[in-house]
Order: C-alpha cells, then structure tokens, then sequence
C-alpha cells in the first residue's frame, strides 16, 4: 500500500493518507504526552461518510484545534462522525475523547476493562469478535462511490492494557493495532496491568490472521511480519532474563536488568530497580513465575531466581515451546469464555449437572478410543483431534459446574484448580525430572511412580476402601469403570500384594477349569442366573490370563471383532455372488463358507 505525508499547519497535527481501499483509511498523528521517543499518537479515521474516530488522542488544546478544523472540513465536504471507538485507556490514546463528546454528541465504543478506567461514560460494550459496520467506497472507472458494508471487527487483545482492542478490516486485511506493536520506540507491558504471556499470546493470534498492513498509534504503517520479530525479540530477553538467575542466586530487579539489559539504551534502564527495563523484566518474571520456571523470594521485595528443580538446567533457548504456551493460555480463556456463555444462554447446557453429564463422558471416551484404532492418516489426525475436544468438553464443563456449585455453596472447585492440582501431581510424580531423583528405564520410573504415589496415601491419609496386607494397599477401581477395563484394574490390584498367579500357565489353567465350570452348570440345568455367574467367572480368567501375558484384552477383543465382522461381511458377499440366500443355507454350507472366506483373508 503506497503512502503519502502531508503535514497541516499546525505542528500539532500531521496527516498521513493512505491510498483508498474500500473502507477509506485516514490516520491522523496528534502530539500526545507519549512515552519517547514517540511524540505523537495516531488518530485513525475509518469510513467515506459516516465517521468513525479510533483513538482521538491529545489532551492538548492545539493539537484538538487542529482535529477539530481537519473533521470540520470532511464534514462540510458531506461527511457525518458516527462514533469514537478506543483501542485502550492509557492517556495518550484518550486526552480528546471529552472535548469531542461535548462538541459533537458522539458515542463512545469500548471495551469493558477500558470502560471501568476512563474518566467519562463509554455508551457501547465491545467484546471480541464483535462487528462493526461502517460505510466505505468502491471505485468504479475512476469514480468513488459510497457502500455499506460490514468492514470493521473488534478483537480484544489483552497484554499491553486489558481491555486493548485491535480494529481490523477483514476485505483488505488492514488494522488499527493500538499498542500492539510501534513504528516509534517499544511497546512496554508493565506488570501493574499488562499480562506478558497474554500480549505474546495475542501478537501470535494477530500473525495467523495474515494481515496486510498495520496501523499502530506510534509511527506509521508497518508490514505484518514485524508481529513474529516482536516475539522472538520478546523471547530472546526471556532467555536472558532466564540466564541471569542461572547462578540459582536470588536476585533484585536492578540486578537482573544489569544482566539481562546491558544492551538496552541507558535511558530505558534508568530510575529505581532498571527504569522501564524493569519494569518489562518484572512482566517476564512474573510470566516465568507463573510457568513455573522461577521463584520469588517471599522475604525480599521482587526478588527472584530459578527453582532448585531447575537449578541444574540450562535456560531454555527454544522459542517454540513458549509461544505455544502462550497461545495456550489464550485458548484456554476462550474455551472458559464461550462455556460460560453457553451455560447461561442455552437451555440445553444450563440443564446439564455432574450426574446428567455421565453418560456422555462415558461415550465421547468411546468415541475417542474407536478413533484410536483407525491406521494413521490426516484424517484420523483430524477425527482424533475432534474426539479429544469433545473429552476436553466433558472435563471443561464439569469443572464449570463445580465452579458454579463454590459460588453458591463454597462445595466445589474451578477448572484453574484443575490444571494446578494435575500439574502439582505431575512435578511430584517425577522426581527424576525435577527433583534430581534417578531413573532410566521405563520400569525404573514406574517403581518410582508407585513409591511416589504411597507416599501422598500415606501423607493424606486416605484410607477410604483400603485394607492392607504385608505393607501393601489394596485400591479397586471404580464402579462405574468399563467391565473389561475394571477387570484388568482389580487383577492388577490384587497382584500389588501378591495375589496372582506366578506365570501365566496358572492363570491358563483357570480359564481351563472356569470353562469346566460352565459345562456342568449347563448339564445340572442350575438356571440363567448360575450359567452367567459361571460365565462371568470363565471371562475374568480370561481377561486375568489377558495381563499375565502382558496383552491388552480390550484391544485384543477389538481384533477378534474385527476379523469376525470382516469374515461374515466375506461369507455374506460370496454367498451373493453365487446367488445363494444365506438364511437359506444350513449351518455346514455356512460353515464351508466361512472356511473359505478365512482362509482367503489369510491369503
């Protein structure tokens, strides 16, 4: 997109035009009380007629003078101001938002977060992914001409401030991105309100959107790819943030900005506890903190340094693995988002309780399993993808409702206890990798898992439905757990404390003997009841035998299934093709059927 410059009268004023596109971008740079190098801040002017103001920015009387006189001379050229919308609160995007309320009548447009932190009343609530619709012009051989069409979508993007907002036009891909990013000096995230991890999440969803231009209210347009330098250039002083606690030494701001800043202008490491360098190293603690990757001194005002668990490791230098933390955290508060709106506002979800919602955690884990057995391909990537966000749902709405259940009753927990407890149990459960514990082999961390897992019972002590023999404790599986899977579950358990048979020929032996069983209660005629005890008896021998020869019987069923069903679909076919009726046929042409269908597929 080309771009021309033309500075107005006032030095209060410069006026940036951007070549037509159908929405009739117009920026603006007003002299504001920024932070430098930046003086100015971008008023970005959106439509052909009807006017839409994105941050009218100075507080000073001649740079809104000039404002004033440039919106004086569209409007008697038949233009109409619609609306201000505002990407965020910070002074230096809102100082003219008052005068021109009281000047022109305008609605304001914001986001909530923004709205609880002006000074005057925001009349329109923007959420992410709301529309705004906005007149612009098409060109037709040279001539412009006025539509309507729906060009402008808000999306919050929290980070730099919390209620940020990004304006984007989805039919050319241009976006009035705030404090996303700068065209003059850096964009500080300070930890009073800004949300490290959150901004990094939100520059990496504006990159996969494929923008064409932005337009940030510091310097001009710029292209899209400077999103991706941002977060390396963000995690790149990550590291070095990482790298100065190296020592396992706690460590102050000052201290760490020293190590971590040393290339950063002095002005920007100037002040108490390294200035603004500080301050956006404070936000990549905290961040780091949260991760888990660092620790605060609880005695010594923000002080830092590495875990112990970590001491004996290098700072990550990979870049992959923070983004996608990054954009986890962003999902996962989306998903929050819309399960907590759909609880309010669909019939269906707001009826949903623990006890209704069994039956379908019971069968989405079904569908996932059936998923599981498919040869691998793209598509089974994209249906097991599928099937693990409908066990997610399961997981993420049960939590809600507890959630829902602490409100009311202080009985239950919310989905953020969910993750900390499983991650909690994870660190505890392998010392070897974060508590210098040893183990090298898959069974050496099994040992240690189940020694692991004996130490929290006996912490906790938590006996329920535990009796315990030679030091050993016995804990069967749940009622509700799938037959086949209970089965393994309780030989297993049993086995913990030596009850099992010593090679899988004992347990052989007993299918042998259940199977004896079966025939005499079936000769004694002892009835239905007698004949499925037996029988139930015959398959837990089986399933037993199953483990003792390291054999998953659920899976194990699952192939015999499958070459049964394909054998009968063989008999069904041949039968059809020799023009034969197969409800015709007796039970030794059956029979002659399924011999040679066997033996073909074998073949």
């Amino acid at each position: 997109m080309s771009v021309t410059s033309s500075v107005s009268s006032s030095a209060a004023l410069s006026v940036l035009h951007s070549t037509f596109t159908p929405q009739g971008w117009e920026v603006l740079r007003l002299k504001t009380p920024t932070l430098p190098p930046a003086t100015h801040t971008s008023c970005v002017i959106v439509g052909a007629r009807s006017l839409n103001l994105i941050d009218p920015a100075s507080p000073y009387t001649e740079a809104q003078e000039a404002l004033e006189a440039h919106l004086e001379a569209r409007l008697q050229a038949g233009a109409t101001l619609t609306r201000i919308l505002l990407t965020h609160h910070h002074p230096d995007h809102i100082g003219g938002v008052t005068h021109l309320v009281e000047r022109y009548g305008l609605e304001v447009w914001a986001h909530a977060e923004t709205a609880s932190r002006v000074p005057f009343e925001v009349t329109h609530l923007l959420n992410d992914g709301d529309v705004i619709k906005v007149d612009g012009v098409t060109e037709v051989e040279g001539v412009l001409e006025q539509s309507i069409v729906p060009t402008l979508i808000a999306l919050h993007t929290p980070g730099h401030a919390p209620g940020h907002l990004c304006f984007v036009n989805p039919l050319t891909g241009e976006a009035a991105v705030g404090d996303m990013v700068a065209g003059e000096g850096t964009i500080l995230i300070d930890p009073e309100e800004g949300d490290m991890q959150r901004y990094l999440a939100e520059l990496a969803r504006l990159e996969r959107l494929g923008l064409s231009a932005l337009w940030p209210s510091h310097g001009g347009c710029l292209n899209p790819d400077i999103l991706g330098r941002y977060q390396r250039h963000r995690l790149a002083r990550e590291a070095r943030v990482l790298a100065a606690l190296s020592e396992g030494e706690w460590r102050g701001l000052a201290e760490v900005v020293a190590l971590a800043y040393d290339d950063a202008p002095e002005i920007a490491r100037r002040g108490k506890e390294g200035g603004l360098a500080g301050r956006s190293a404070w936000a990549h603690l905290i961040k780091l903190e949260r991760e888990g990757r660092v620790s605060r001194s609880s005695t010594l005002e923000r002080a830092w340094r590495l875990p112990a668990r970590l001491s004996a490791y290098r700072p990550a230098t990979s870049l992959a693995r923070p983004l996608k933390s990054a954009g986890l955290a962003h999902a996962a508060e989306r998903l929050y988002g819309v399960l907590s709106a759909s609880r309010e506002r669909c019939p269906w979800m707001s009826a949903q309780s623990h006890e209704t919602l069994k039956r379908y955690l019971i069968e989405e884990t079904g569908e996932l399993l059936e998923v599981l057995e498919r040869p691998m391909s793209r598509e089974r990537a994209k249906a097991h993808r599928d099937e693990l966000g409908d066990v997610l749902l399961q997981v993420a709405l049960q939590s809600l409702i507890a959630e829902e259940a602490c409100e009311e009753r202080g009985e239950g927990f919310e989905l953020r206890e969910v993750f900390d407890t499983l991650t909690d149990k994870l660190v505890r459960r392998h010392p070897h990798v974060f508590a210098g514990a040893r183990a090298d082999t898959p069974d050496e961390v099994h040992t240690l898992w189940q020694a692991v897992k004996a130490q929290e019972r006996a912490s906790t002590q938590e006996r329920t439905q535990e009796r315990t023999q030679e030091g050993r404790a016995w804990r069967p599986p749940h009622e509700q757990t799938p037959p086949l899977s209970r089965a393994v579950a309780l030989s297993d358990a049993a086995a913990a404390f030596g009850f099992d048979w010593p090679s899988a020929h004992g347990a052989l032996d007993k299918v042998r003997e259940e199977r004896l069983e079966v025939l005499d209660a079936m000769e004694r005629e002892l009835g239905a009841e007698a004949i499925e005890s037996e029988l139930g008896d015959l398959l837990y021998a089986a399933v037993n035998a199953c483990r003792q020869l390291n054999v998953d019987p659920a899976r194990a069923l699952q192939g015999t299934c499958e070459r049964f069903q394909a054998r009968v679909e063989g008999m069904l076919s041949l039968a059809q093709a020799r023009g034969l009726a197969p409800s015709e046929l007796s039970l030794d042409e059956l029979e002659a059927l399924w011999v040679e269908v066997k033996g073909a597929l074998k073949r």
